[in-house]
């Protein structure tokens, strides 16, 4: 049996986000330093977040049995995001198909559909994804977990988050009933103890290769990091990245950023990434491609580092610069905030 989810989150105590899609009206001629104030006062009110899904979407779940590598399945989340949001936003999720880094394989993301479907659309995976990966990290409980997807009353299928290789049968440890979420006016109620959790049948048919190193649009990329400021929480930085990800996949991936800020209420971490200067007037461009690759970027570079904490950066594309920002605890984009002229930090 599953136990209601939520239909779509509120923003009761959340702040999620929006993008700058007119940037006609502040991208005129001048300074750079008028130019910068400028994009700095469009982004400072709009912050990407988890977009909240219709009414007509629904998820349900059921967690519990063995525990999950934490790192594994958040590295896991951030890459099957990623490949998804690099995606179109209505194309097709094939029944069967894995998401598996391998550096990190002992999670599995598996996407599963009854035998009359053959697929589901990218966004509803990216829902139940970054949603039910967001109320493991709400709740800290990092066990296996079934995500079923539905529209409009209809069953599409599952999203299950599980070790590698996955069993079928699991007994569920510690479950705690009438346990509610943080989301606003949503509430859940888990399963009672010691009962057993049965995923769906699994027919792998279809692994999608994630770190791709002879991706060529992954070699034209440079992203340039420099730690600065304080240090952040593990959260702080991957709920942010899942945040904007899950957003930037309504565009497409060609779309040209004139800049965003992500964060979400209830988590220190703020990205915020503005075009370089002076303002490019030929390709590359600051696109959502670019921006989705890049943000993906920091968690390796932070594990790599062993440090979580704030950090400047700058993007380049076919040794031109794009863009720059910064992960940080402030929600804005402080106009005394400067492009930096060379970040002399690690290149990811």
């Amino acid at each position: 049996m599953l136990v209601p989810f939520f239909c779509f989150l509120t923003l009761f105590g959340l702040s999620f986000s929006q993008v700058l899609v007119a940037p006609t009206t502040i991208l005129t001629p001048g300074t750079d330093a008028a130019t910068l104030a400028a994009l700095t006062a469009g982004v400072n009110n709009s912050t990407l977040g988890i977009p909240i899904p219709p009414p007509e979407f629904d998820l349900t779940y059921e967690i519990g049995g063995p525990k999950l590598r934490i790192t594994s399945c958040l590295m896991n989340t951030i890459a099957a995001l990623k490949e998804l949001a690099l995606g179109d936003w209505d194309g097709k999720v094939i029944d069967g198909t894995e998401y598996r880094l391998d550096n990190y394989p002992e999670v599995s993301i598996i996407m599963t559909t009854p035998r009359r479907r053959r697929n589901v659309q990218a966004r509803f995976v990216m829902w139940a994804i970054c949603l039910g990966v967001y109320d493991m990290i709400s709740k800290k409980k990092f066990e296996f977990a079934q995500f079923e997807m539905s529209w409009k009353g209809q069953l599409l299928g599952w999203v299950q988050v599980v070790n590698h290789p996955p069993s079928a049968d699991l007994k569920t440890e510690g479950m705690r009933a009438n346990s509610t979420m943080d989301l606003g006016n949503k509430s859940a109620t888990l399963p009672s103890p010691n009962r057993t959790l049965r995923l769906e049948p699994i027919n792998i048919t279809n692994i999608v290769t994630m770190g791709k190193v002879d991706d060529p649009a992954e070699a034209r990329l440079n992203v340039t990091f420099e730690p600065i400021g304080v240090t952040l929480g593990v959260y702080d930085v991957f709920v942010p990245i899942m945040s904007g990800l899950t957003d930037m996949a309504k565009l497409p991936s060609t779309f040209q950023s004139s800049g965003l800020i992500i964060g979400l209420e209830g988590f220190k971490g703020f990205i915020c990434i503005l075009p370089s200067l002076p303002l490019r007037t030929s390709p590359p461009f600051m696109e959502y491609a670019w921006l989705i690759r890049a943000i993906t970027r920091i968690p390796s570079y932070m594990l790599e580092k062993s440090r979580f904490g704030e950090i400047n950066m700058n993007i380049a594309v076919d040794g031109v610069n794009v863009g720059f920002g910064s992960l940080n605890t402030r929600p804005d984009c402080h106009p005394d905030a400067s492009p930096p002229a060379s970040l002399g930090a690690a290149e990811s």
